[in-house]
């Protein structure tokens, strides 16, 4: 028997959209979207608004930053940090969305960050036991 996994369909996206900070209200996240994001269907139409992660699992957020990592492939240095850590030290910070990734409770975002001027690959992973949600303004 073969089963294919359909991909996930969602009604908003992120791609090329830039965040640039992360708001904290108990075990819930705001992410602060300068470019808001686009609403999907048969106009794609780019919106103001924010993007709300419900019941974080702070154990299992971390946010990956690949230093002098300037081709598609080779070597590179790093760091990774938690979730709650990444928050404290890089407020604000320009977070350039290239890619969503949505699975089980979790969302990956990668794409570049850009700090004081300084350029780095980066992917942040929220693990979120409730939903994820696109509000608009």
């Amino acid at each position: 028997m073969e089963f294919i996994r359909e991909n996930i369909h969602t009604t908003h996206g992120l791609h090329d959209m830039v965040a640039s900070a992360i708001r904290v209200t108990g075990n819930d996240i705001m992410l602060v979207m300068d470019t808001g994001f686009i609403r999907c269907g048969d106009d794609y139409e780019q919106v103001e608004g924010n993007v709300i992660f419900y019941h974080i699992d702070w154990d299992f957020c971390y946010v990956y930053i690949l230093e002098n990592f300037t081709e598609n492939s080779g070597k590179f240095s790093g760091e990774k940090l938690s979730l709650q850590n990444f928050i404290k030290q890089y407020d604000p910070f320009h977070f350039e969305i290239i890619d969503a990734t949505y699975g089980y409770n979790q969302t990956k975002l990668s794409g570049w960050l850009s700090v004081d001027d300084k350029l780095s690959e980066c992917v942040i992973e929220i693990y979120h036991n409730g939903d994820m949600v696109f509000v608009e303004k």
